[in-house]
């Protein structure tokens, strides 16, 4: 029997082979044809080759591409345009220009070529900003971007907080940064407001719902939240670290509090989708314990540097298995200007003060941790020892007011309400105080300016910043920069020493309050030396000299996030 005929054409191929030449349907109409070999009309214009998109069939692909690399390469000509992708700098000239040695090496390797890829951008953007930063940074090196819900308008100032980054937030400026604070602004003022020759940039955010809600920063504070957490993030990225990594500089996003815990945390992963992680270190300050409960701690301490204001705040989060750094709250210097004379001998003549008329001075939240119940029965042990003790109270809205009036009332403790009027002035509080100089307590109403206050701590015979639970008190480092008496809570006020600047209470009895002032009013020269000791440690916790400390931290920071 013969052997059956072999066809020429198939013998030496394989069925593996056979298969593997076949064209699949979809890579025939990828190619621009059918699965039968009939050219497909195509719907779109035909696209240039090496645009950033699948080029047409029988076009050679960008060297980029053949080399395996990242097959987003965008050409030289569309460089710098947003239209189709990201915003490419020409990282060859960022590079050359760096101080840095890590990226003059980059911008070596990098000088033949002219098309970075999109891969490539994090890591020549941390090149030219992060790992090339120099040793021993300068606020000039950067650029600053601070997060926060408070801010310097009236209607964003609710307590320290926005005292903290309105002080940081100007020091740094006129260090020589370029600083942007985005908070919830005043609805009433521009949105973008440039100061300080250029250097301050303040970014007032969801204006359009404080429209809706004048009672201040707070008020609304879910929704302006939610606004916060959607809108930020993209501009942080558009005018702060985008432009910043285009000039070879690196970017710290520094954001306070529970409220911008999520949005670090998404301007982190728009970072890292646009290829500029690397171009920034983010870093999130604990104010205080509000709000822990509301946050993603293992996410907050994956994508940032964890910091705080206290050695106490730093015990109480390593509770949550957290350990931030310490860089300590900062007072403007402009507090450490003497209060001129004329205007704390008004206001003491108002307050009718006498070694045996002792006027307190007490400004806080309406808090229960600001122990305004303690402060209340003090004033009262006082008048049981036949001292005629006063107390000038100054709150907020809260509701633990009028607990506070319930038990005054109940102790016979005559309290006034005092309207101070806008603008207000050394003259026009003495007058207020002066009206209701018959009552036991006065609780002022209005705003009164930061060197109003210097005025009145200064006038009075003590400030009672008395707080079981302070993150860090920065009211009484404040009224310390005037020269005054204070009595501190014994938590995170570090910068508080017994009887060297301060009086610093151990207990919550309202006895030790009492018994510390008769101990006082018999010794000059304690009062004297703790008047000396407050004004020197104040000094040393001006912005300029706490920016000495943040910037030794940020410094450490950044090298450790490049490693």
């Amino acid at each position: 029997m013969g052997k059956r005929p072999v066809k020429p054409e198939t013998a030496s191929v394989s069925p593996v082979e056979s298969r593997a030449a076949a064209v699949h349907p979809v890579q025939a109409r990828r190619a621009g044809g059918s699965p039968d070999g009939r050219a497909r009309r195509s719907r779109r214009p035909a696209q240039a080759p090496g645009d950033g998109r699948r080029p047409e069939a029988g076009v050679k692909e960008p060297a980029a591409v053949e080399s395996g690399a990242d097959r987003m390469s965008v050409p030289a000509e569309r460089r710098g345009s947003r239209r189709d992708g990201p915003l490419l700098p020409d990282w060859a000239a960022v590079l050359a220009a760096s101080a840095s040695p890590v990226a003059k090496g980059k911008a070596a390797a990098l000088s033949g070529r002219t098309t970075p890829t999109v891969r490539e951008t994090s890591a020549l953007a941390a090149a030219a900003a992060g790992r090339g930063l120099p040793v021993g940074l300068s606020p000039a090196d950067a650029v600053f971007g601070l997060l926060c819900f408070e801010g310097p308008d009236r209607y964003s100032l609710a307590g320290g907080l926005g005292s903290r980054v309105t002080g940081l937030s100007e020091a740094l400026a006129r260090s020589g940064a370029e600083t942007h604070l985005y908070f919830i602004g005043d609805p009433r003022a521009p949105g973008v407001e440039v100061r300080l020759e250029g250097r301050l940039t303040l970014h007032r955010w969801s204006q359009w719902i404080s429209r809706y809600y004048g009672s201040g920063v707070y008020h609304g504070e879910h929704e302006k939240l939610y606004d916060f957490n959607e809108t930020v993030p993209w501009d942080v990225l558009e005018r702060v670290v985008r432009p910043a990594a285009a000039a070879g500089r690196h970017v710290f996003l520094l954001a306070e509090d529970w409220h911008t815990a999520e949005v670090l945390c998404r301007c982190s992963d728009i970072l890292h989708g646009s290829g500029l992680r690397g171009a920034a270190t983010l870093v999130w300050n604990a104010n205080n314990p509000m709000g822990f409960d509301r946050i993603n701690w293992g996410r907050l301490g994956f994508i940032a540097n964890l910091t705080t204001v206290s050695r106490y705040m730093k015990h109480y989060m390593w509770g949550l298995g957290q350990n931030p750094m310490v860089i300590p709250n900062g007072i403007p210097e402009s507090l450490l200007r003497p209060v001129p004379a004329g205007d704390a001998a008004r206001i003491r003549q108002a307050l009718d003060s006498s070694p045996d008329q002792p006027v307190f001075v007490k400004v806080a939240r309406w808090d229960p941790d600001k122990r305004w119940v303690m402060a209340v029965h003090a004033v009262a042990a006082l008048r049981r020892q036949g001292l005629r003790a006063r107390l000038v109270a100054k709150g907020g809205i809260e509701a633990h007011q009028q607990e506070v009036w319930g038990l005054a009332h109940s102790l016979h403790l005559r309290v006034a309400e005092a309207q101070v009027p806008e603008p207000a002035t050394p003259a026009s509080l003495a007058d207020v105080l002066a009206a209701a100089r018959g009552a036991d307590i006065v609780n002022l109403r209005g705003f009164l300016p930061a060197d109003l206050l210097q005025a009145l701590y200064r006038g009075a015979d003590a400030v009672l910043a008395n707080s079981g639970m302070e993150p860090f008190g920065l009211v009484g480092l404040e009224a310390m920069a005037s020269g005054a008496i204070v009595f501190t809570g014994a938590t995170g006020e570090d910068y508080a020493r017994p009887l060297q600047n301060a009086v610093v209470l151990e207990t919550d009895d309202a006895g030790e309050i009492a018994r510390s002032w008769l101990q006082l009013r018999q010794r000059d020269d304690l009062i004297a030396r703790i008047r000396k000791g407050a004004c020197t440690t104040a000094a040393e916790y001006a912005w300029p000299a706490v920016l000495e400390i943040l910037m030794h931290r940020l410094d450490y920071l950044a090298a450790a996030s490049g490693k």
